[in-house]
């Protein structure tokens, strides 16, 4: 796992906010369950997107501009860039009560993913001991469930800190108490295999 503060120069991360936060203006769509659908999902498992880029396609008349940020962050780790799968800007609104999203993982083939926090939030990221095996017959969604997940690290939500890590390793969002919402900025990106 890679952890980077301040990792957008800081006059493009204030204008990337600014965008998102025109909350009378920017679109966000409303998701009955944050990671995957499902018909017992629990009422609490919500939250409001925007993608931005979808299986490797723009999604958003803004998707060039979020595509060239993201490149920045990648653009500062080691790496052997394919192509970027998903763009997706997450927004999880506040509860009253402390409540973890579903241990899930973004995609089911080998990935990297990263998450770039866009506001000072409690509402922490979780991640979990193990991964899913790419090879399986079973789905992420099934097998992650059948497993006893443990939790290994909590990253908190700081403004323009990028957290990269391993695409298959189950983790999961929780909701903020303290703050009114958390904003995220979530991408998958492949590597080109060098074998």
């Amino acid at each position: 796992m890679i952890i980077i503060d301040d990792a957008l120069p800081k006059t493009v991360f204030n204008h990337m906010v600014g965008l998102v936060t025109d909350f009378e203006s920017f679109p966000y769509y409303f998701i009955p369950s944050t990671a995957y659908e499902s018909d017992d999902r629990n009422k609490m498992d919500y939250s409001y997107y925007h993608n931005f880029m979808f299986n490797g396609n723009a999604n958003s008349n803004l998707s060039s501009y979020f595509l060239s940020a993201v490149h920045s962050c990648i653009d500062l780790i080691e790496h052997n860039l394919d192509h970027v799968e998903r763009i997706r800007l997450g927004m999880i609104l506040c509860s009253n009560q402390e409540y973890t999203n579903e241990p899930h993982v973004d995609t089911f083939v080998p990935h990297k993913t990263g998450l770039l926090y866009l506001n000072d939030s409690d509402g922490d990221t979780i991640f979990y001991d193990k991964k899913y095996d790419s090879n399986s017959l079973v789905s992420p969604i099934e097998w992650g469930r059948s497993q006893e997940l443990h939790e290994v690290e909590r990253i908190s939500p700081k403004a323009n800190r990028l957290v990269i890590f391993d695409g298959l390793t189950y983790h999961a969002s929780s909701k903020p108490i303290d703050t009114q919402y958390r904003l995220v900025l979530n991408f998958n990106f492949m590597e080109k295999n060098n074998g």
